[in-house]
């Protein structure tokens, strides 16, 4: 029986009783990860109301989680491995899809419950990570450690990814249709060099027509490509740092240990979309200091996603699968969260849809939205301000954009032209986006080419008294934004 239906008829609940209506998921997709209690003995951490408040209140459409065996009855010992298990020797009868225990702590249960709220399901295939990090090899015994029961005899990991993935895939689409997509676990550096992995697209191509054989409309996205770990430094020579997106970038120096996990270029050609996970970095992280010290951090690090993610991804769009923080939860770096939110804003082009880690802290991870208790966390009122801009400027994000300002990022026209180098700016369809990386509280003046105008969307920030920007409208039309703190996100909503 497929079930999906209830999901058409709550929708059409939502739209009698006024609220917004989120973005369509196949067009953008916005929403969180949850990680945790979706392993054997663990149960479901986000209840109805919080879900419908992710909906509701943040535009939410989407939600990714990880679908671990022992989620679907398998025996799996251990989180991601290293365990020698075998998925090709379950039956049918092995897996047990619905548990009858009064928690929610299988997958029918939680899919239930996405699709009674009109979540769309991102469903996280986590296999033990020696089958995503060797795809390549057909012989896995190298690994064999008998102090530790590994044996690897016999094991095929393309026939292992092959077996769960089908399995799960062709229970949903019969079960509830098919309105979910499948993702896979991240690969940040397990393995080896892209040149030892030359099998890895064949591989990941027969998996992907697999998955298709049994739900055809379903989108499959690549495993979560840990961009920031192992591409972009590669991808972003020291000589180059000056300019943005191409130039500055080059093809990636595919070497024998550099970058772990295969060609980017590769995974395009095998799945519907590039998935890739991307945190941004501070003035004071390494990276940065030894590789783009000589521009704005927050300008470098939207080379990741618009140099690396969009231009590796193209012609297809990419999937931003872990985009930074739900919350604010690190002491020692001052509004983190407004820069890790920034670098969303700036960083989006292109793009398929991102989600943030996570939805609700439990025993897996923190930075939820919302804390164990199920209050929202700190920083919700800014990130609820960012929600609204992605809501209204979703098809602008999945939009390619080849217009960049002064600061070299894609916008939508050159309605506002401003040239401070430390004031980052983006033009999005209906808000601008910015962020100061000046060292001291300063102004900047906008040319208003079309003679709109600009308001401060209220962001709340958080951790800070609310400070509202000085807004004043010049002759000649210019506009003066004065007031602006460092390293503070700014949303500012252009009109007529």
């Amino acid at each position: 029986m497929i079930r999906p239906l209830i999901t058409v008829i709550l929708l059409a609940g939502f739209a009698r009783l006024g609220a917004a209506q989120p973005l369509a998921s196949d067009q953008f997709l916005w929403g969180v990860c949850q990680v945790g209690g979706t392993g054997k003995n663990s149960a479901w951490p986000l209840t109805r109301s919080e879900l419908e408040t992710l909906r509701d209140d943040l535009h939410c459409n989407a939600l990714r989680f990880f679908v671990h065996p022992g989620f679907i009855g398998l025996p799996q010992r251990t989180w991601n491995g290293p365990e020698s298990i075998d998925y090709t020797r379950f039956t049918d009868k092995d897996y047990l899809w619905r548990d009858p225990s009064p928690a929610i702590d299988s997958l029918d249960e939680v899919l239930d419950l996405l699709y009674s709220v009109g979540l769309h399901p991102v469903l996280l295939i986590l296999p033990v990570d020696e089958y995503v990090a060797y795809l390549s090899k057909d012989d896995l015994t190298f690994l064999n450690d008998t102090s530790k029961g590994l044996d690897y005899k016999g094991i095929k990991p393309s026939e292992q990814l092959k077996t769960l993935s089908v399995a799960v895939a062709r229970h949903v689409r019969e079960q509830y249709g098919p309105r979910f997509s499948v993702i896979y676990t991240e690969i940040c550096g397990q393995g080896e060099g892209a040149p030892k992995r030359t099998r890895d697209r064949e591989r990941w191509t027969e998996i992907v027509a697999s998955i298709k054989a049994v739900a055809p409309e379903v989108t499959v996205y690549s495993p979560e490509l840990c961009l920031g770990m192992w591409w972009w430094a590669a991808a972003r020579p020291p000589a180059l740092a000056t300019g943005h997106s191409t130039p500055p970038f080059r093809q990636v120096p595919y070497e024998d240990t550099w970058p772990r996990g295969d060609k980017l270029e590769n995974y395009r050609d095998a799945f519907d979309a590039v998935a890739v996970s991307y945190y941004g970095m501070s003035p004071d992280s390494i990276e940065w200091k030894d590789i783009a010290s000589d521009q704005p951090a927050l300008k470098a690090e939207t080379d990741v996603t618009i140099g690396l993610a969009r231009n590796y991804s193209r012609p297809k769009r990419w999937l931003w699968a872990e985009a930074g923080w739900g919350c604010e939860h690190k002491a020692d770096q001052p509004f983190h969260l407004d820069r890790d939110l920034a670098a969303l804003l700036f960083g989006m082009d292109h793009c398929g849809g991102a989600l943030l880690w996570q939805g609700k802290d439990n025993e897996g991870s923190s930075a939820g939205v919302f804390t164990k208790e199920g209050k929202k966390a700190k920083g919700y009122d800014l990130l609820r301000a960012v929600s609204e801009v992605v809501h209204a400027n979703g098809a602008f994000f999945a939009a390619d954009h080849q217009l960049l300002n002064a600061d070299g990022f894609p916008v939508a026209d050159g309605a506002f032209r401003e040239r401070d180098p430390e004031v980052l700016t983006r033009l999005l369809q209906h808000h601008i986006v910015l962020f100061s990386e000046a060292p001291v509280t300063r102004s900047i003046t906008f040319t208003s080419t079309k003679g709109e105008t600009l308001k401060e969307v209220p962001a709340g920030h958080g951790y800070s008294q609310p400070w509202p920007l000085d807004i004043r409208k010049n002759k000649g039309g210019a506009i003066t934004v004065s007031r602006l703190r460092p390293r503070v996100l700014y949303l500012l909503e252009r009109s007529k």
